[in-house]
């Protein structure tokens, strides 16, 4: 399975450079949900990503984290593209964290700046409790409530939840820990899958299942 995942922007602070990269965290997890995963970093180029996608004959993708959306124009407008490709292609689209955040955006909500003054809850650094609100994950969790971590300043509330999408997951203040298309291959989780402190065998279950199978909640039963 060939997995494109979008990357990081960062300015190199000796020379300036603009480099684009992604944690190692996300090959050595991607490696346990399945050692035939290829992951295939893309460059912030937004002009070249359905090329480059349908070339690699890419499978999946996962908009990775890193940036506040907004912050960098050429990150944005490729993983814009990306998602385009991959709703016209059928492939599943995997957002985390600053990918929730996208793909809601994408699909016409809204992020909020500073999710900590909305919600009166911080959510940088730390961990906290979800309920799970959706049957489905619910089952699939065999439980209501799990434990995440959390590294994001900004994010979605249900009030900005964007058109069409569906919560699945949620904290304190109303904010979006998680949510679905009915349709479409998309996820979004606000958590971090790639980094201590997950609900680890909820996110092998949920991530291992959505990349093989897609929009997988509109079977009747769920797979543990």
């Amino acid at each position: 399975m060939r997995i494109a995942i979008s990357t990081r922007r960062m300015i190199e602070p000796v020379h300036g450079e603009a480099r684009d990269a992604v944690s190692e965290d996300w090959y050595r997890y991607l490696h346990v949900i399945s050692p035939e995963i290829v992951l295939l970093p893309l460059l912030n180029a937004p002009d070249r990503v359905a090329r480059w996608a349908s070339d690699l004959e890419i499978d999946a993708a996962i908009l990775s984290n890193g940036n506040d959306w907004g912050e960098c124009t050429a990150r944005d407008e490729t993983e814009r593209a990306l998602v385009d490709w991959c709703r016209t292609c059928g492939r599943p689209v995997l957002g985390v964290c600053r990918g929730l955040q996208v793909l809601n955006a994408l699909r016409g909500g809204t992020v909020e700046t500073d999710i900590a003054s909305v919600s009166g809850q911080d959510h940088g650094g730390t961990r906290h409790d979800v309920t799970l609100c959706s049957p489905q994950f619910v089952e699939l969790a065999g439980r209501e409530h799990i434990v995440v971590n959390s590294y994001h300043d900004q994010g979605v509330t249900i009030s900005g939840l964007g058109p069409g999408l569906v919560p699945f997951a949620l904290s304190d203040g109303d904010v979006v820990e998680g949510f679905y298309h009915p349709v479409e291959a998309i996820l979004g989780i606000q958590w971090h899958p790639e980094r201590p402190g997950a609900p680890y065998d909820f996110d092998m279950a949920l991530i291992g299942a959505f990349l093989k199978r897609g929009a997988f909640w509109s079977q009747p039963e769920l797979e543990r």
